[in-house]
Order: C-alpha cells, then sequence, then structure tokens
C-alpha cells in the first residue's frame, strides 16, 4: 500500500494464500516503524515495531516456529533506555519483568511463572524513586507478606498477611494525626475482620485502644487510653 504522495505505506508477502516473509510498514516520512516477518500464516523470529503514544518507543519481541511469543521482550525509549524488559515462554509471561521510567528509575518489577503473576512484586514512587509497595503473589493472587511505604521517607505504613487472595492474621496500619500518630493491629481470618484488636502510640508503644471485632464489627467492651496510659473512655459495643 502507498501514500497518496506515492511513498510506500507498507509491504507483504503471501506463498499459498498465507502471509510468508517479511512485513514492512513505514511512516509518512520514510522511517521504518515495523518489520515482521511472517511463515505460513505464522510471524517467527525477532519482529521490531515503533510505537507512538504517551512515549515513543521501540519493541523487540521473539516467536518461534509456532507462532508463539518466545524469548527475550524489550521496549526501549527512542533515547535509548529502556522502557520494559522481559521474557515470554511459549506465548507466556516467564520470570522477572522490570518496567522503567524515562528517568531511568525502577518503577515495577514483577514476577511470572506460565504466565500467572507468582512470586515477589515490588511498585516504586515514580517521583520520589522509593519503594512504596512489596507483595508476593501465587497464581495472580496475593499470597503472603504485604507490605506499603511513605514515599517520602520510605517507612513501612501498612502490611498485612494474604492466603488465598484474602487478608488472614495480622493487619498493621499506621494512622498519622495531628497529635499523636498511632499503628492499628487488627485480626482477620478469611478477609473478614474477627478477633482482637488494639492500637499503640508510636511514641511510646502504650495501648491507645483495645476491643474485639467479629465480621468487621466492633463487639463487646473498649478502652480507649491516652498517652500516658490513662484510661478516658470504656464503653460497651452493641451494635
Amino acid at each position: 500500500t502507498y501514500y497518496t504522495t506515492g511513498k510506500v505505506e507498507r509491504e507483504r508477502n503471501y506463498r499459498m494464500g498465507k502471509q510468508d516473509g517479511k512485513e514492512l510498514s513505514y511512516d509518512f516520512d520514510g522511517t521504518l516503524r515495523m518489520d515482521h516477518t511472517y511463515k505460513d500464516g505464522k510471524q517467527v523470529g525477532k519482529q521490531f515495531t515503533f510505537m507512538k503514544g504517551t512515549y515513543e518507543l521501540h519493541e523487540t519481541v521473539y516467536y518461534n516456529e509456532n507462532g508463539q511469543k518466545d524469548g527475550d521482550y524489550s521496549s526501549i525509549f527512542i533515547f535509548g533506555l529502556p522502557h520494559v524488559l522481559g521474557h515470554y515462554k511459549n506465548d507466556q509471561k516467564d520470570g522477572r519483568w522490570i518496567t522503567i521510567a524515562e528517568s531511568g528509575d525502577t518503577l515495577m518489577i514483577e514476577t511470572y511463572v506460565n504466565g500467572r503473576e507468582e512470586g515477589l512484586h515490588v511498585l516504586f514512587d515514580r517521583k520520589t524513586g522509593t519503594r512504596k509497595r512489596e507483595f508476593y503473589m501465587k497464581n495472580d493472587r496475593k499470597d503472603g507478606l504485604y507490605r506499603e511505604y511513605d514515599p517520602e521517607n520510605g517507612e513501612l505504613i501498612y502490611e498485612a498477611t494474604y492466603q488465598y487472595g484474602r487478608i488472614n492474621g495480622k493487619e498493621r496500619r499506621l494512622i498519622v494525626t495531628n497529635r499523636y500518630d498511632y499503628w492499628e493491629i487488627s485480626t482477620y481470618i478469611n478477609g473478614r475482620q474477627s478477633g482482637p484488636f488494639e492500637s499503640r502510640y508510636v511514641k511510646n508503644d502504650r495501648i491507645r485502644e483495645v476491643g474485639e471485632c467479629r465480621n468487621g464489627r466492633r463487639i463487646g467492651r473498649w478502652k480507649l487510653y491516652d498517652i500516658d496510659g490513662k484510661l478516658e473512655k470504656e464503653w460497651e459495643e452493641t451494635k
């Protein structure tokens, strides 16, 4: 096919009614934007694509003789730095995948096994470059320790343990106030808040509040203490 100016826009080759050989695509100015290879109607070997969007990227992916993505994958900013690096195996993401910002800072690390999210995943803050979130996956579901960090100082602000995609066990959440910051420690069973609850002041680790929850609701006797450990309030949750 051709542009109205007569310049080539796309070239395709066919054999016995199926694509076979090179497929080339060009920009209006003649710049090569795609270089793909076909055999008997299937993509094979190294495939190059020039992608335009928020960023201009050179994408390279490899295909096996069955037309499946198989081998290293990369998308590279036109100024030379990598944007995404990974690997395919039999058309599925496999192993460590890394996403990188245009600044060169790592944005995300993911792990795959046969196309499923598996193992450690880490996300970084685009502005500060610090670790923002880390967690483990098993069969595309969170499984194991999950943590979040303050992107400004890198300090832990949340952690929980997941099992089969649901929080199971203790959850710790940092609550920041204009007086005294404190940690909330909740108990979860199969994704529902059930069991002992307490909060502790960050400054001296003393109890701030204590009680119990069942199926996401507060039940029974609750107590609230000031920073010095003095009982401020005691009440019964009846709802």
